[in-house]
């Protein structure tokens, strides 16, 4: 992975109206209070890297952000994560965010949210059960 800490502390810097994403949606967004340019922080499938680098970025700038989890891989190891059993997941082989975390954004205000279950990319081939 990229240098992810310095490219988001570069983009907190040099950037000037951050909402949560729960806070412009629920005060109608754009021309209700907000300015024209915004920028919300989202954090994609679940990864350890984003709780342990990303999240102490934001607490420093005092910015929030949604963390969306794949629920049924929370708390795996990378070793876990390079199953044959994962497919279609670019996070495989690496180590995902546990529930002690989750609770930890979630007391700490940040958004969580669900991205599916097992990160199915073709829904139309799931089962109705």
């Amino acid at each position: 992975m990229h240098n992810s800490k310095a490219i988001l502390q570069n983009f907190i810097t040099n950037t000037n109206n951050f909402f949560p994403a729960s806070s412009f949606s629920s005060n109608g967004g754009v021309g209700r209070g907000f300015a024209t340019r915004i920028a919300i922080i989202n954090f994609d499938d679940g990864y350890k890297s984003q709780f342990a680098n990303a999240k102490p970025v934001l607490d420093k700038y005092g910015f929030k952000a949604t963390f969306f989890i794949v629920c049924n891989f929370v708390g795996k190891s990378a070793k876990q994560m390079n199953s044959t059993s994962i497919v279609n997941f670019a996070g495989k082989g690496v180590e995902q965010i546990n529930w002690t975390d989750v609770l930890t954004l979630y007391k700490q205000r940040e958004m969580i949210g669900a991205h599916t279950m097992n990160h199915l990319r073709n829904m139309t081939n799931m089962s109705d059960s």
